[in-house]
Parts: structure tokens; sequence; C-alpha cells
């Protein structure tokens, strides 16, 4: 894991999801499963079942599909932001009616498109 900056990874161009009140990161987005902050790593704190931090908890605070900021809520407002090279792009979301969005189930086919494979 890495001190994350939010500004530091806009300007390097990153993709990656925030989320909560105070845009926490929770995990770069690429499809690397041995790059510890990615998403896709079933064993770090952004891409394992266990973690807190990540969408993949079904009970956590952006895993559940009753948390007020999950990814899985299909009624929250205030599902985790998505930056695509360094612009915000949307949100990652069940919620159909939030405006850009991506389905979290359909997450790693997004990255594929958005060829987010390093």
């Amino acid at each position: 894991m890495f001190d994350v900056n939010i500004q530091n990874l806009i300007s390097q161009g990153r993709s990656f999801i925030v989320g909560g009140n105070n845009d926490e990161f929770i995990g770069l987005l690429n499809l690397n499963k041995y790059d510890v902050n990615s998403i896709s790593n079933p064993y770090g704190s952004y891409g394992s079942k266990y973690s807190t931090k990540s969408i993949w908890n079904k009970y956590g605070t952006y895993g559940s599909p009753y948390a007020f900021y999950s990814a899985f809520n299909p009624y929250t407002m205030a599902a985790p932001k998505i930056y695509l090279h360094g612009v915000l792009y949307g949100h990652l979301s069940k919620n159909h009616y939030i405006g850009t969005h991506v389905d979290p189930d359909r997450i790693k086919e997004w990255m594929e498109v958005n060829h987010l494979n390093y």
C-alpha cells in the first residue's frame, strides 16, 4: 500500500475509485491481480472480500447492498466515484438513476474496454 494523495493520482492520470463522505481512496482501477492497491487483487486491502475498504466486502461500507456509500446499494445517491485517467468519470453503482455510472458487477469488463490492464 502507498500513501494516497488524491490530487497526485489525478495529476498522474491514474484510474481509481474514492468513496464515503471524505472521498476515501478505495482502490486503483486496473486488472493487475498482483497490484496491492488494485481492486482486482483478492488479497489486497482494496480487492479482498474481507477488507473494510473493499467494494467486494458484502458487509462493508462500500460493498453492502444496504450501506449508504456502497456501490451495491441500488438506492444510494452517494456511491463511490470513478476517476478514469485522472478525470472524474461518474459513479460505481447499481443505481441506474445516479447519472453516469458503471455497474460494479461489470467493472472488470469496463476496465478491459478502457485498457486498464496494468
